[in-house]
């Protein structure tokens, strides 16, 4: 007889990988001090290309702050959702139509995609280099282990064919 679990159990989990997250940060970072260097040792005769060089150099480095901190969290399944370690639900199991991990598919690097019976509560939800939910699709990935991320996907997949079983017999 096959063992009740709690569904609370933590069954897998995603760790953003240092090595990806750094350069991730390092590109965004680099980026932002180029074009604030830029604007500032070589600034541009018009206002507005100035300006423009100023917006999207700051706007580089905020979102390498945003990334560096996003990505501090792992990301924990468990049979009833997939959540990070501070309790933020990216989705239900419940909720679940469909995983893609495919070469095709819309996801982010060493990542995978799900697809929503119906959008979680919340809304649209953006973690740079770790996650995004949009409407009825959850991207994982980016920063992410790739072999972790492919081992999560499979169990989900695995808890969606438990479960058409169950709803069949």
């Amino acid at each position: 007889m096959a063992k009740k679990r709690a569904p609370d159990e933590i069954i897998g989990y995603i760790a953003p990988n240092i090595a990806r997250r750094s350069f991730a940060v390092f590109c965004l970072g680099g980026l932002g001090f180029l074009l604030i260097m830029i604007a500032a040792t070589n600034p541009p005769q018009h206002l507005f290309w100035l300006l423009l060089l100023i917006v999207f150099g700051v706007g580089s480095l905020g979102m390498a702050y945003k990334l560096w901190k996003a990505s501090s969290h792992k990301l924990i399944l468990t049979r009833e959702c997939l959540r990070e370690e501070n309790g933020r639900v990216l989705f239900h199991i419940d909720n679940v139509e469909s995983v893609d991990r495919g070469f095709l598919a819309m996801k982010p690097a060493g990542g995978f995609i799900v697809f929503l019976h119906k959008p979680e509560e919340g809304g649209r939800v953006y973690a740079p280099g770790l996650w995004r939910r949009w409407g009825k699709s959850v991207a994982v990935g980016g920063v992410t282990s790739a072999g972790e991320a492919k081992a999560v996907a499979d169990l989900i997949k695995i808890i969606l064919a438990e479960r058409d079983l169950g709803a069949k017999s």
